[in-house]
């Protein structure tokens, strides 16, 4: 869930008491909620909100920061984010900010850190763009293998096969459930393993009901229901 305040009107306004409100309404007792990646350290990349929402919703906000591999002080922020905020993992989003996902360069960097830290890192996945292909993924999820990554929206929407193939092949690389197609995650799943994914609503775009009703069509299992919808995240981040 993105949550804080951007221009685009109302829809793009989630605060942290919507996102309790919207929680209560599904039944969902935990949320990892994340800033709005636009604008850059002077726009709507608010990472203090973030840690705010948490101080105020402590049992039920799981805080992630935002950083784009192209700050000079990238490091510095992503340790102020784990070690002043107390935020549990890391969002990239190198369509909005302009880089390729494995451009060495720049974003080994930030991977080296999330390693040392033990958090992982979630990244805009879609394949509508050159800098965010599931090999991509693939790429820095071998390079990386401690590290936990996310393909937010696993390839949606032409992408997705090459991002179950890269998924099932990378121990450390998960899919994220929003956006792509019932029918695709249900694919997914049965290639991968529902371990493999991870339950998302890339709020406020999409609502927890009709994204919990897409997971309840793709995996008739129940065990692997609980999987998808919080457990395994639950040992990505660690929580008992």
């Amino acid at each position: 869930m993105h949550i804080g305040k951007r221009p685009g009107g109302k829809y793009f306004k989630l605060m942290a008491e919507d996102l309790i409100e919207r929680m209560d309404r599904a039944g969902v007792d935990k949320a990892c909620a994340l800033p709005w990646p636009e604008g850059g350290r002077e726009g709507y990349l608010d990472n203090d909100y973030i840690a705010d929402s948490v101080k105020k919703y402590p049992d039920r906000i799981i805080g992630f920061g935002c950083v784009s591999a192209w700050w000079r002080d990238a490091k510095e922020e992503l340790r102020r984010c784990v070690e002043d905020l107390g935020l549990k993992g890391i969002k990239l989003h190198p369509f909005v900010h302009g880089y390729p996902l494995d451009e060495h360069e720049i974003v080994d960097p930030i991977f080296d850190l999330c390693a040392k830290y033990r958090i992982p890192i979630i990244s805009h996945g879609m394949g509508d763009n050159p800098f965010t292909m599931p090999i991509q993924f693939a790429e820095m999820a071998e390079t990386f293998p401690e590290v936990k990554l996310i393909m937010a929206h696993a390839g949606y929407m032409f992408s997705v096969g090459q991002a179950r193939r890269m998924i099932k092949k990378h121990e450390n690389l998960y899919g994220d459930t929003t956006a792509i197609f019932t029918g695709d995650l249900k694919e997914g799943i049965e290639m991968c393993g529902p371990e493999k994914w991870v339950f998302g609503t890339d709020g406020p775009y999409g609502d927890y009901e009709a994204q919990i009703k897409k997971v309840e069509m793709a995996v008739p299992d129940p065990k692997g229901r609980e999987l998808i919808l919080g457990k395994n995240m639950a040992a990505i981040l660690d929580i008992k």
